[in-house]
């Protein structure tokens, strides 16, 4: 059995296969929802369908012993460091580019006034929103004028708490919070409009 039909009998639907990092997929029992997700390590890999599953379960390939797989995790541990630490300093290097500025995406969720990192790239005007884990910077989010969001290649995600907007002691969103939208807090203005995302 491959990996896409190991995914397939815990109902993890993959279209594409990409390698070394989480993917979110859809699910055959929720299928409008990116409710499962893998990570393919080439012969190893870890699938997980969060309605049905509890934790990740473990596909080989044939051949893979349990001291070949410990081997091909650790490495794959070893990359994900490095690329977590790679996007932190991309994400701070990043913010040294920005202005607090009112932005388009804030605009036209009824908040015009409120500022937020902007940053001017190639002609458009970016929110720049620091992504932080116990206070230090891990990434960002990166809003364009429609709404669209990207968060940087290789960045940690899973526990990262984010806030837009200016104000004393702002009120923190988790990236596991599943409803919608942006609304003011008691202190500050936060975006809500992000699903939890798996480890990276």
């Amino acid at each position: 059995m491959d990996f896409i039909q190991f995914a397939a009998v815990h109902g993890v639907i993959i279209e594409r296969l990409d390698q070394g990092r989480w993917v979110r997929v859809r699910t055959t029992d929720k299928p409008s929802h990116k409710n499962g997700a893998y990570k393919w390590l080439g012969d190893v890999g870890f699938v997980q369908n969060w309605a049905t599953m509890t934790e990740p379960s473990v596909w080989r390939a044939e051949g893979v012993d349990m001291a070949a797989q410990r081997a091909i995790v650790r490495q794959a541990s070893l990359d994900d460091d490095r690329r977590n630490r790679e996007a932190a300093e991309r994400a701070k290097w990043i913010l040294t580019q920005c202005e607090l500025k009112p932005h388009a995406y804030l605009a036209g969720k009824g908040f015009p006034d409120e500022l937020v990192n902007v940053w001017e790239r190639d002609g458009l005007m970016l929110a720049v929103i620091p992504m932080r884990i116990g206070g230090a910077i891990v990434g960002c989010q990166i809003i364009d004028d429609a709404g669209d969001k990207k968060f940087l290649s290789g960045q940690k995600t899973s526990g990262a708490t984010f806030a837009i907007g200016q104000g004393v002691n702002p009120v923190i969103c988790g990236m596991n919070d599943k409803v919608g939208g942006i609304r003011r807090g008691q202190h500050g203005l936060f975006d809500t409009s992000r699903e939890g995302i798996n480890p990276e």
